[in-house]
């Protein structure tokens, strides 16, 4: 694959990787907060939902660079490279907050 072409599509999977993180995270906390029950969710301030996604933040980033690693790797090593862009966003659908 052409170097510059692996290279743009390299860097656009790094600036995703971070909106996948941020989503991700606030999706785990999200769903944390639903699971509690209402006098409790009605009760939450703001610093306290905040402080949900920054916990929700180190698995999130675990999941999205598990996600990607073998897409970064195809890049990487130019070999399966097309199969691995083709594959990512269906892997990106998968990806569920852990419980």
């Amino acid at each position: 694959m052409e170097k510059d072409l692996r290279e743009a599509i390299l860097r656009l999977v790094e600036a995703s990787k971070e909106f996948q993180v941020l989503a991700l995270s606030q999706n785990t906390a999200l769903m944390t907060i639903l699971a509690l029950d209402p006098a409790k969710r009605a009760a939450l301030t703001r610093d306290q939902i905040q402080a949900a996604i920054c916990d929700a933040h180190p698995g999130a980033r675990q999941t999205v660079e598990q996600v990607s690693a073998s897409l970064l790797r195809a890049l990487v090593a130019d070999k399966g490279v097309l199969e691995e862009v083709l594959a990512y966003p269906a892997m990106l659908v998968r990806i569920r907050p852990k419980d």
